[in-house]
């Protein structure tokens, strides 16, 4: 079917309609020059075939569990444990895109999306870059990302508005595709106020996202519920799914998720086949009482 795209940043002379996927603009200059610039971080499987996850660790409580050691873990593939080839519990940077609803229905939660929004942008560090994307009448997302804080917030501020009803499968099918290539923790971060309404397929947006190896997080506004087969699919791979009620603090939301991200553990093992299949995966900590959040499984594919 033909895809519209009419754009839900406010077209001025930096933003303009897209020609495809992308924004053309001279913002997009800005975000390919600090694109360029930035140091390229290393690909785990490029030359072994390292498996690479970002579990978290907390106490029962709920504290993050940090100075943990890779002999603290217990990693199996298919019920067999691995050993661990690689390790860190320092930051590791991320490739974000952020996905706004800009829906007809969020013309209320405009200015806290923004600020919501805003928080999560200066919670970046140096290393990190986000790219910004809307979906409403279309979904639209920015050229390249960036790690320039003073430009996302003036996109935020000046060139987001809301329109048209929820592409959500689209939206999120798009930004896994944005994130094929990039180094570093892939993320995608959504703040929407419903669920789909269109023709997209949701069992190939979530296919999708599984094989990008995407972390999601998703924060829902007004107590809505995501479908069930997406609130499964983000417990079975690392992801977060957090229902606002009416009123919620949606910036508090957001810089939980960011701090969660930067208390996640960076940790690599080779599998014990790379036969293209799907593995059971679990990442425990036996000793103390510890709950770890971490994917349930992967494809062990080169």
């Amino acid at each position: 079917m033909p895809l519209h795209r009419r754009v839900h940043f406010r077209r001025t002379d930096h933003w303009r309609r897209p020609t495809h996927r992308t924004v053309v603009s001279t913002v997009a200059l800005v975000f390919m020059a600090s694109t360029m610039a930035a140091a390229q971080q290393p690909v785990y499987r490029s030359s072994v075939d390292l498996i690479v996850v970002y579990p978290t660790v907390r106490t029962e409580s709920g504290r993050f569990v940090t100075g943990l050691k890779p002999g603290d873990f217990l990693i199996t593939d298919n019920g067999a444990p691995v050993e661990i080839a690689a390790f860190s519990n320092d930051p590791q940077p991320l490739r974000v895109v952020m996905l706004l609803d800009m829906s007809e229905s969020m013309r209320p939660h405009l200015v806290d999306v923004r600020k919501a929004a805003a928080a999560f942008v200066d919670s970046l560090a140096e290393q990190d870059r986000l790219r910004l994307g809307t979906f409403g009448h279309e979904v639209a997302l920015s050229p390249h990302s960036t790690s320039d804080k003073s430009i996302l917030r003036r996109v935020l501020r000046e060139e987001v508005w809301p329109g048209g009803r929820t592409p959500l499968w689209q939206a999120l099918h798009e930004a896994a595709a944005a994130l094929d290539g990039e180094a570093g923790r892939k993320v995608i971060l959504l703040v929407s106020d419903g669920n789909d309404h269109s023709e997209w397929s949701r069992s190939a947006a979530l296919e999708r996202l599984r094989r990008s190896e995407v972390l999601t997080y998703a924060v829902t506004l007004n107590g809505t519920a995501l479908h069930w087969e997406f609130r499964r699919f983000l417990a079975k791979t690392g992801g977060t799914h957090i229902s606002l009620p009416r009123g919620g603090d949606l910036a508090r939301a957001m810089t939980a998720i960011a701090d969660e991200l930067r208390h996640q553990y960076m940790i690599g093992f080779v599998p014990t086949a790379m036969d293209g299949a799907w593995h059971r995966l679990t990442v425990a900590v036996p000793t103390g009482r510890h709950v770890v959040k971490a994917p349930q499984g992967f494809e062990a594919r080169r």
